[in-house]
């Protein structure tokens, strides 16, 4: 009897279920969080399909990727290297994943003999090879082939193939770079389903601490302990090594002991010894002081305002959480602070502001949801629901120190009419100004873009490090900030570099806008960041993590699996155009206002 060859799986979010034993398909959880059966009889380490020698040679298609849903050629290149060195290299597993080259035939679950990883580029092809519709949320899926038990050993047969096919197809609707934020990685999805490949399933529905998990909770870049548990049960030594699954100690080699090792899911039992002088390569001491898998620190949550790139601590959207931003729970949020860095930031409700402390103010995501900011401070931009620290308020779409009695605490500075509200102003850079009087002449000028400030004249003065002297006719020589897409343009005379560009709020960066299904020019990938779809510049290839989510599987004539991949980030310079002369594609319109004063006194 024939297993089946292949499984769909299928994008979902459902609440956390126990993981079970080492999972392998024929015990594969389901996003539902139910056992799959694959008639094949009892299911175990001794029983479940694997390849039948060490050595495991598969084909990559690394020429094309859905670059316009954000993964180049040359990153999807490096996620290849990747995936494969992460299940090549587990201490004590005899398995090598080797590179067969290029995916000639790109056929999924047709030729058995190629073993093929490549992206549909077209709808037609997510549909003719896994009969799903592209949109359907799934992002990859894994067919693989092997019979029941033929010869009585016990176990099912060795794999005959195993092929597996990503969604890049252009009405999936799928996002591969957003920035770390929001959506599965290529790296995780890829990671994911070469486990299905190689006889992993499923140890749960929804769980933080498994690559192969159902439902994608983090972006993971490596198999955490419960993936390296099943892949040593059935390619590592007998009996185990350091890191092996063990029941007993007898079930390790000597010198281990079997050693329970507690994880958001459940507690793990493998392998291990006392740290002594440290712990080899692939391991770490933990707490308890022993060796434990290095990726166990991995399965840990970010907490509030910690650094996120997929799931927080007590999550609103993941891990059984109310599948909204709302009070009492957390979301991973980016474009915090003028920057793209995501942080994990407190559910709010919008009409109440409840679930905010008394500093916070909640910013608006959609409908009545919202993620809790610090209030706005002096200077900064405001509206209505972008909140002031009180006592300032908010003039002019700035927040600003109200005069008391018409004078100022602080004797630099002075009490002046803005928008109809006496406040208190140094009249310096990025004070609010409705006239040149507001500000402190000579040496700045009331002007701006959308709203009045003060800016530095540089004719005789020169800027502060971070700032260029440009000549803006017809107000002169000014102080200004500039920007490349994608970067802050927080400070009030940022001017971004590129022509077309604009200061998008309230993300407060340089960008220019874009529709997903046509993508961006200039080899800029159209990104959604904090709910807007802008232009930016690609994540470049490098160092960096990122990963996915899972996704849940479907019966079917076979097996395999959708998830998410994730995409590595890496660091990098832009050339500096300090001293350069401005690029008239800047298109600098400030308007000067040079038709009154008026009389200002000082407090």
């Amino acid at each position: 009897m024939t297993a089946p060859a292949r499984l769909i799986g299928v994008l979902a979010a459902l609440a956390a279920s126990p993981a079970a034993a080492e999972a392998f398909l024929c015990n594969n959880v389901n996003a539902d969080g139910s056992t799959f059966n694959d008639g094949c009889g009892a299911c175990s380490a001794a029983s479940a399909a694997r390849w039948p020698g060490p050595t495991v040679t598969f084909h990559f298609d690394r020429d094309q990727a859905p670059s316009a849903a954000g993964v180049s050629a040359a990153r999807w290149s490096s996620d290849v290297d990747r995936l494969i060195a992460a299940w090549s290299g587990v201490a004590g597993s005899a398995l090598v994943v080797v590179d067969g080259g290029d995916a000639v035939g790109r056929s999924w679950d047709a030729d058995e003999a190629a073993h093929e990883v490549f992206w549909a580029m077209t709808d037609q092809a997510w549909i003719e090879a896994t009969g799903t519709a592209p949109n359907g949320g799934v992002r990859g899926a894994t067919s693989r082939a092997y019979a029941c038990d033929q010869d009585a050993d016990g176990r099912r047969e060795p794999y005959r193939d195993a092929d597996v096919i990503l969604n890049g197809a252009p009405s999936s609707g799928l996002v591969w770079n957003c920035q770390g934020t929001g959506c599965a990685s290529s790296l995780t999805v890829a990671m994911h389903e070469l486990g299905h490949a190689l006889g992993l399933g499923h140890p749960c529905a929804e769980c933080q601490d498994a690559l192969m998990g159902a439902v994608g909770v983090l972006n993971h870049d490596r198999p955490l302990p419960e993936d390296l548990l099943s892949l040593l049960a059935l390619y590592g030594e007998s009996p185990q090594a350091l890191g092996g699954p063990c029941a007993a100690d007898g079930d390790c080699q000597s010198g281990f002991v079997c050693t329970d090792f507690a994880m958001p899911s459940r507690t793990l039992r493998y392998c291990s010894r006392a740290c002594g002088a440290g712990c080899p390569e692939g391991f770490v001491c933990d707490d308890d002081g022993n060796c434990a898998h290095a990726s166990s620190e991995d399965a840990a949550l970010p907490g509030p305002l910690e650094a996120c790139d997929y799931t927080c601590q007590d999550d609103c959207i993941h891990l059984g959480g109310p599948g909204q931003a709302e009070p009492g729970c957390y979301i991973c949020l980016a474009g915090r602070d003028g920057d793209n860095d995501a942080a994990c930031v407190a559910g709010c409700s919008v009409s109440s502001g409840a679930g905010c402390a008394v500093d916070e103010f909640c910013r608006p995501l959609a409908g009545d949801e919202g993620a809790c900011e610090p209030k706005q401070q002096a200077g900064d931009f405001c509206t209505p629901l972008f909140v002031c620290a009180s006592p300032l308020q908010c003039v002019g779409g700035s927040c600003q120190t109200a005069c008391d009695a018409g004078s100022c605490a602080d004797p630099d500075e002075f009490c002046t009419q803005l928008a109809g509200v006496d406040v208190c102003t140094d009249g310096h850079a990025g004070a609010g100004c409705d006239s040149l009087s507001d500000c402190d002449e000579p040496g700045f000028v009331c002007t701006g873009f959308t709203e009045n400030r003060c800016w530095q004249r540089c004719a005789d003065v020169a800027c502060p490090s971070d700032e260029v002297c440009a000549d803006i006719d017809p107000v002169g020589e000014l102080c200004i900030v500039v920007a490349d897409t994608g970067e802050s343009c927080a400070p009030f005379n940022t001017v971004c570099a590129r022509s077309g560009d604009t200061c998008v709020r309230p993300q407060s960066v340089c960008s220019e806008g874009c529709d997903p299904d046509s993508g961006c020019d200039d080899g800029d990938e159209c990104t959604l960041v904090s709910g807007s779809w802008l232009c930016m510049p690609p994540a470049p290839v490098g160092e960096g993590e990122g990963e996915g989510e899972g996704e849940g599987e479907g019966e079917g004539d076979g097996e395999g699996e959708g998830e998410p991949s994730g995409e590595g980030e890496g660091e990098g310079e832009a050339p500096c155009s300090c001293g350069a002369p401005l690029d008239a594609g800047w298109g600098l319109a400030l308007g000067l206002l040079a038709l009154r004063r008026r009389p200002r006194g000082r407090g």
